[in-house]
């Protein structure tokens, strides 16, 4: 809706800059197709698309590097008002690197009031992906 358009993350990135990576993109139709959506502050590059083991994201906008702690971040997503969305967090690496590299969401809310658009616990979100 026009008072829910917007995606916020919090987030935190150290991946190795230009290999590793993670980007947002959304679903209209049930995940056959995905969209890049952009922050408002940008992504930090695009990643090298000849990283074979990172495909999800190779060639694309990503975030990458270190973030220096949790970020918040912002994106548009009023050209979707009406419709049912799905919402992807896609990350690549090309397994180099220790184990302390990723990309950690602390959490992700769609609106503009501080409600979220569907409530459910941590447990229920977290059973969703079994």
């Amino acid at each position: 809706t026009d008072d829910c358009s917007c995606l916020e993350l919090c987030h935190f990135y150290s991946a190795e800059a230009g290999y590793d990576g993670g980007n947002v993109k959304v679903s209209d139709d049930q995940g056959a197709t995905w969209t890049l959506v952009h922050p408002d502050l940008g992504y930090d590059d695009v990643l090298d698309s000849g990283t074979s083991q990172a495909r999800c994201v190779w060639g694309e906008e990503v975030f990458t590097g270190d973030s220096s702690g949790f970020i918040r971040d912002c994106f548009d997503l009023s050209g979707l008002i009406g419709s049912d969305v799905l919402v992807g967090f896609f990350f690549g690496s090309d397994g180099y690197g220790d184990e302390s590299l990723g990309w950690y969401i602390q959490w992700a809310k769609i609106g503009g009031d501080g409600t979220p658009v569907r409530i459910g616990s941590w447990g229920t979100i977290k059973a969703m992906y079994r």
